[in-house]
């Protein structure tokens, strides 16, 4: 199974607002590599996921599919030129997943998806968006800004996170991402086992960082914030936005 974590968030910061909603699909698509497998528009943006091709068939050999250069921009290509196989792939199924995103939302042409200062795509126009990338899938969140007071537009920016629930996440990981009360609450509800509920917390919490940091400029510790899943796709969440303490 594939676990999608999508959110939203918008200024001002001290008072966001955020949306979450899971997506779960069956693994085994049958659809060659590089194809859409889902795409649909959600109440905070158009979600594409893009299959890619698995870790074992791309060797240092591998070379992307000529077809597919066509729905890239030069300036991408030129970008991952260096890149060894498997980051060209994640990085072209990113992209793919971000523009197939960008036209079913009516966006025009064929603008260069390149990252930004921190990493992150910098999308053109009018629009915010998120990748992420797990083996064998990419995906992509995009939103249109709404407009702002007085005409302008409202400082705005989505996340996504994606995972799959098929590779089990270390116990390991819960004391370096998750609150004391959280590490207690693990595995006692949602009908979910440590492991699956780690990855749930994990993923919340990673689509959270991408939407919050655009808005924000600053680190955001994973301890503080406080992630409570609950039944039927819903959550609960404290975020204490204090400014993390500075590396010495």
């Amino acid at each position: 199974m594939v676990l999608a974590m999508l959110l939203g968030a918008r200024t001002p910061a001290r008072a966001v607002r955020l949306q979450h909603a899971p997506v779960a699909l069956a693994e085994g698509w049958s659809q060659p590599a590089f194809s859409t497998v889902f795409s649909e528009s959600l109440s905070h943006g158009h979600c594409v996921l893009v299959k890619l091709p698995q870790k074992e068939q791309v060797g240092e050999d591998y070379r992307l599919p000529s077809e597919l250069l066509t729905d890239l921009h030069a300036r991408e290509l030129a970008h991952m030129r260096d890149y060894r196989p498997a980051r060209s792939v994640f990085f072209a199924g990113g992209r793919l997943a971000l523009r197939r995103a960008l036209w079913a939302m009516e966006a025009p042409g064929l603008e260069p998806i390149l990252p930004g200062k921190n990493g992150a795509p910098v999308i053109p126009g009018r629009f915010v968006g998120s990748i992420s990338h797990t083996h064998g899938l990419a995906a992509a969140l995009v939103a249109r800004r709404p407009p702002g007071e007085e005409g302008e537009e409202e400082r705005m920016a989505v996340g996504i996170d994606v995972e799959r629930t098929s590779r089990p996440t270390s116990l390991r990981l819960a004391r370096k991402i998750l609150a004391a009360e959280e590490e207690r609450e693990l595995g006692l509800h949602l009908g979910l086992d440590e492991q699956q509920d780690l990855t749930l917390r994990f993923s919340l919490k990673e689509a959270l960082y991408k939407a919050m940091h655009p808005l924000l400029e600053q680190t955001i510790a994973w301890h503080s914030v406080l992630v409570r899943p609950r039944p039927r796709s819903t959550l609960q969440k404290l975020v204490a936005l204090a400014p993390a303490a500075p590396a010495t």
